[in-house]
């Protein structure tokens, strides 16, 4: 089975929100024309942050149902961003409520499925993952950062900060990041073992980060996932997403690690060759080369 990987969409930066439907599906098919890969699929996987508004992100599925037969998604750490008033409003300041209307919304589109646990079977093929959510075990473990060394971090760098708000009790707050890390984690381990392509948001293994990105801030890039990957073999793919770059590599245990982010726009993305950022096609358990594609390229960390 062949599928199409991408994730680190971010919609609302490459189409304007404001405009009437029709010339954001119009805006929106000119884009994924750009990036539709030339081996074609029938499902799409889309390892997470497809953009900051629902009502955009319900018409890009709708649009990409149009291309591909299936579509596979976790959340990422965006789609629960409230970056507006209006979003604030509407979803009583509680990015749960955001993203819970999020699913709502893709589940009534035919063919695209969220995973946060479960597993979708498609065509003998089994997905299954969620979001994941990173930890402070890196800066941790390889860094020997105190735990409020790395809250205070969190605050100072990530912009999950600002824009994730949960209520407790009667006050808005921010995101309890070990708590929900266990609570996605949990999630995980229910679904791993049994999956032939594992989803997730979040990198699984930071033994593998490029060179340039071993550095403490880069605990917000990771989980530790080492256990897990022990566990897999070369018939297994792990698709995750929210990294600047991409991967693409054979783990030690046989399973095959990818990571294809599309990212923020680049200035008139339309007169651009988007030929780096385009979906990847691979065929499931098949590991395959694409040393042209998963190229290291620079990006900058913002990219988070």
């Amino acid at each position: 089975m062949k599928i199409s990987i991408t994730s680190d969409i971010h919609i609302d930066f490459w189409v304007g929100i404001n405009g009437p439907v029709n010339k954001q599906q119009k805006t929106m098919r000119l884009l994924i024309e750009k990036l539709l890969p030339e081996e074609k699929a029938d499902t799409l996987v889309i390892a997470g942050d497809i953009g900051h508004y629902n009502h955009q992100n319900k018409l890009m599925f709708e649009v990409l149902r149009e291309y591909y037969k299936d579509i596979v998604w976790v959340h990422g750490n965006h789609d629960l961003y409230m970056v507006s008033n209006s979003v604030k409003h509407k979803f009583n300041c509680n990015s749960f409520e955001r993203l819970e209307d999020m699913i709502n919304l893709s589940s009534k589109i035919d063919g695209v499925h969220y995973l946060n646990g479960n597993i979708i079977e498609i065509d003998g093929v089994k997905f299954g993952g969620c979001s994941m959510w990173y930890s402070y075990d890196y800066a941790m473990q390889v860094w020997n950062m105190p735990q409020a060394e790395c809250v205070y971090m969190w605050n100072e760098y990530l912009n999950d900060a600002n824009f994730i708000r949960v209520p407790y009790n009667g006050i808005t707050g921010t995101i309890d990041n070990e708590a929900y890390s266990k609570e996605q984690l949990e999630l995980l381990k229910k679904v791993y073992l049994q999956s032939d392509v594992i989803v997730t948001h979040i990198n699984p293994d930071w033994e593998n980060f490029h060179r340039k990105w071993r550095i403490p801030e880069s605990t917000f890039y990771a989980f530790d996932g080492r256990e897990m990957l022990k566990k897999m073999n070369e018939n297994k793919m792990w698709i995750f997403g929210h990294t600047p770059d991409k991967y693409f590599y054979s783990h030690p245990s046989g399973c095959t690690m990818i990571c294809n982010p599309l990212g923020y726009a680049i200035e008139s993305w339309r007169d651009r060759d988007l030929s780096y950022q385009k979906f990847v096609t691979m065929e499931v358990g098949k590991l395959k080369s694409y040393e042209n594609v998963f190229k290291e390229a620079p990006r900058k960390l913002s990219a988070l």
